[in-house]
């Protein structure tokens, strides 16, 4: 299941308000997050693991499922679903799989027969 969290923390690097809030995924015991690269210190621009001592310095304040974050105005809910599908989409096709080409139909051959395999004048 995925689930949104939201987090706040004191400061931060650059922090001029004393406090920051962030937003990311956790989907199959991982940390997803393709928004940190907004913070100075953060390890990488994004992150995908199974945990983050940098994810750690922030307070949870909330954790919702995808139903509970659909609990919004219709405009929010439709947004977000887009959002969602963009996010998640990729998620869901495994990192192996590869499109199958449908291979290019033949081309109609004329039906061989024993007269057909025969040179010509012979007879069978």
């Amino acid at each position: 299941m995925v689930h949104f969290v939201r987090a706040k923390r004191q400061g931060g690097l650059y922090c001029k308000r004393g406090w920051q809030s962030h937003v990311w995924l956790e989907a199959g015991g991982l940390i997803v997050d393709i928004t940190c690269d907004q913070y100075a210190e953060a390890p990488g621009p994004v992150i995908v693991a199974a945990s983050s001592p940098w994810h750690d310095t922030f307070q949870t304040q909330a954790r919702s499922s995808y139903a509970e974050m659909m609990q919004m105005s219709p405009s929010d809910a439709r947004r977000f679903e887009r959002i969602y599908g963009v996010l998640v989409g990729p998620m869901a096709t495994p990192a192996w799989y590869v499109p199958v080409r449908r291979p290019e139909p033949e081309p109609e051959v004329e039906e061989e027969t024993l007269d057909t395999l025969l040179p010509e004048g012979a007879s069978a």
